[in-house]
């Protein structure tokens, strides 16, 4: 049987390929039929193929849509300890799946769903609040949520085998709270992260101090470049709930303004275990700088929705530039061209170490408020269940320093991916993904269905004494301890594209790190311990 299952769903990914996609959707639904939730394995030249049917999927299909099958071919590799992962970079067997049709709740195939092929891939309801039609038994490895609702309870019932893009107290990087830490921040180090920054109504008496200032004012929950204003304090609304910046100049780029988008991974809050990828991405405004007008945000604005009528297409500047590209060419200008920037010489060598600087310090400021926020999930748990993306929006001044203009929690990469001829949104995606390690199970039950009892998932929770830290090594570890630096270890085996944000050189400057993120990285000081 299990023979015939597996050449029946690859006759139905050709069929695909070949016919009409309604076509397949009825073979499809004579398989459902027949199969009912019968899972194929067998074995190709490339390591473990499993081919899984997965009729529950029509709970998510609106009704017209009739049947739609998804065929998962995964292909699966080792973690650094032996675990059985999805592979999602080295496999030929998963592009097989690249054109595989994934339906969300809203009877659409998602954008997200274009770096997503190689799994079973649930997408919850963008624009749902209290009432998500989000069945947490869909059989999925991993639950892609663009909303924060329902999330905490979603966490709770995820089972060991399933992953969810969204980490517990990600409202610590909203444009307020945010401000709030680097202000706080700046009390206990000398930072320079961000422009001068203040929130109204909040500072609004500090605001009207600063008449002659050029500010730019962002909407708390804004989004798409929307409600952003730029001009002297008697032009703005003093009133809207807003940050309010100073308007600082930046390095131009032909005499355009431009900012850098850097992907930064977290996959753990306690301790606190970051990455930040390598290759990030250029925006361009679409004019000309001038300082003259501040009623064109095509002037002095960067984002895409802003500059480009067609989110899907990258579009030109009024200098014949693409208005997008990766910051590997960017780089290569800086070092060849260096007067198209207006200098003589830049040392881009000095520029990255002060990108991934900016990067660190950000985390390190927000990361009080980051816990705090987390405290109704409880993290502590092995294997790890979450993860998230996030968008740091950075710029770089005429001297050459780099500062923080804000955070995205929702960064698109369905747009970056379109729109570049040289970026590949689905490299960030996949090797987020292959970092993490994405578990899989052979026994369906135990990834379908969250697991009730769940004592046995959780490790106690001992620590090192403060007054035996400076003695710390592994070797000493509580196994709770051991653990955690087990993660980064294994993590570092599948880095792919990213570059582990190294907090073990900055423990002077956290001011209110938890002790098991002191702890681990006092272990990491002293050198990673080798596997046998």
């Amino acid at each position: 049987m299990l023979t015939q299952i597996c050449v029946l769903t690859q006759i139905c990914y050709l069929l695909q390929q070949i016919i009409s996609r309604p076509v397949c959707r009825y073979f499809a639904g004579f398989l459902q039929i027949l199969l009912k939730r019968e899972t194929c394995q067998s074995y190709s030249w490339s390591g473990n193929l499993y081919s899984i049917l997965q009729p529950q999927k029509q709970y998510f299909i609106h009704s017209k849509t009739l049947f739609t099958i998804i065929i998962c071919n995964i292909c699966t590799t080792r973690s650094l300890f032996g675990e059985t992962l999805i592979d999602f970079k080295n496999c030929e067997n998963v592009l097989q799946t690249k054109n595989a049709p994934i339906v969300n709740s809203l009877n659409k195939r998602p954008r997200f769903a274009e770096l997503f092929t190689q799994f079973d891939f649930v997408d919850n309801q963008p624009n749902c609040k209290d009432k998500c039609i989000f069945n947490i038994n869909t059989p999925a490895n991993v639950f892609m949520s663009q909303t924060s609702n329902t999330f905490h309870s979603l966490l709770k019932q995820l089972s060991p085998y399933q992953y969810m893009n969204r980490i517990p107290g990600s409202t610590a990087f909203s444009k307020d709270i945010l401000a709030h830490a680097v202000n706080y921040q700046m009390q206990f180090a000398p930072l320079n992260l961000t422009p001068d920054t203040f929130i109204l109504p909040e500072h609004k008496n500090k605001v009207l101090q600063m008449k002659n200032q050029t500010v730019i004012q962002k909407p708390i929950n804004g989004m798409k470049g929307k409600g952003i204003k730029i001009g002297t304090v008697d032009q703005i609304d003093l009133n809207m709930s807003s940050v309010v910046q100073i308007y600082e100049n930046t390095l131009l780029y032909n005499k355009h303004k431009f900012d850098l988008r850097y992907y930064v991974l977290i996959t753990s809050v306690d301790p606190l275990i970051c990455y930040y990828y390598q290759n990030g991405d250029v925006r361009v405004a679409k004019k000309l700088y001038t300082e003259s007008n501040f009623d064109d945000p095509q002037i002095h604005l960067t984002n895409g929705y802003v500059n480009n009528q067609n989110e899907d297409a990258n579009y030109k500047t009024d200098s014949g530039d693409f208005g997008s590209f990766n910051t590997s060419t960017l780089f290569k200008y800086l070092e060849q061209s260096p007067r198209i920037f207006g200098q003589d010489s830049i040392n881009t060598t000095q520029l990255q170490l002060k990108i991934e600087e900016t990067i660190t310090k950000t985390l390190i400021s927000v990361y009080p408020e980051l816990v705090h926020f987390s405290k109704p999930v409880r993290l502590h748990r092995f294997p790890k269940t979450m993860f998230q993306i996030f968008g740091f929006d950075l710029f770089i001044t005429p001297e050459l320093d780099v500062k923080l203009f804000e955070v995205n929690t929702n960064p698109g990469f369905y747009r970056v991916n379109n729109i570049h001829p040289d970026f590949n949104g689905n490299e960030v995606v996949n090797d987020a993904l292959q970092l993490i390690g994405v578990r899989i199970n052979v026994n369906e039950s135990n990834i379908n269905i969250p697991v009730l009892n769940q004592k046995d998932l959780f490790i106690k929770e001992t620590y090192t004494k403060e007054e035996d830290l400076e003695l710390i090594d592994y070797s000493s570890a509580t196994i709770f301890e051991k653990k955690c630096v087990q993660q980064i270890m294994d993590e570092e085996t599948r880095i792919g594209g990213f570059t582990r944000i190294k907090f073990e050189n900055y423990l002077n400057e956290f001011r209110d790190g938890t002790a098991l993120t002191n702890t681990v990285y006092k272990i990491v000081q002293q050198g990673l311990p080798i596997v046998e």
